[in-house]
């Protein structure tokens, strides 16, 4: 084990190895200057001490990548056109496919960006939504219209 190398915070000789350091691209040998435990020690404390500025940054995040899972998937109701964001809703096209641990939405939305779900869901506005589940078919805005059927 050769290169060894002192973490700048605990002073302790570590290897210089991804196993004791996190990546840091920024850095010429892309490694962090703090050894993994220090890091977690750190980031911990500063989570701790600027609540406010980690709670802003994960709900712009979180919008940020709700609004382009939606583009992702057409922008709008596809039974109805409603464009508002906060209407929208990520609908099961088969709800046999519905796997009960999504839970995470931020990892949905990840998959629907990525290609990995896109094919599952469809965008349908709260009203629309609630009457495809209720009646099987959208019957707020298919009443006259008996070969447009949201699925």
């Amino acid at each position: 084990m050769g290169n060894k190398v002192k973490c700048t915070v605990c002073k302790k000789k570590l290897p210089r190895t991804s196993k004791y350091f996190h990546h840091d691209r920024s850095r010429g040998d892309g490694l962090n200057y703090r050894c993994k435990i220090c890091s977690s020690k750190y980031i911990y404390n500063w989570s701790e001490n600027n609540k406010n500025r980690k709670n802003i940054r994960v709900r712009e995040t979180k919008y940020t990548k709700r609004e382009l899972a939606i583009k992702t998937l057409g922008g709008k109701c596809i039974c109805c056109g409603v464009t508002e964001w906060w209407n929208l809703t990520f609908d099961h096209i088969d709800y046999k496919t519905k796997i009960k641990t999504e839970g995470n939405m931020n990892r949905l939305y990840n998959k629907i960006i990525n290609g990995q779900e896109h094919k599952k869901y469809q965008i349908l506005c709260f009203g629309c939504n609630s009457s495809k589940h209720k009646y099987t078919e959208c019957r707020i805005h298919n009443k006259g219209d008996k070969n447009r059927k949201v699925t």
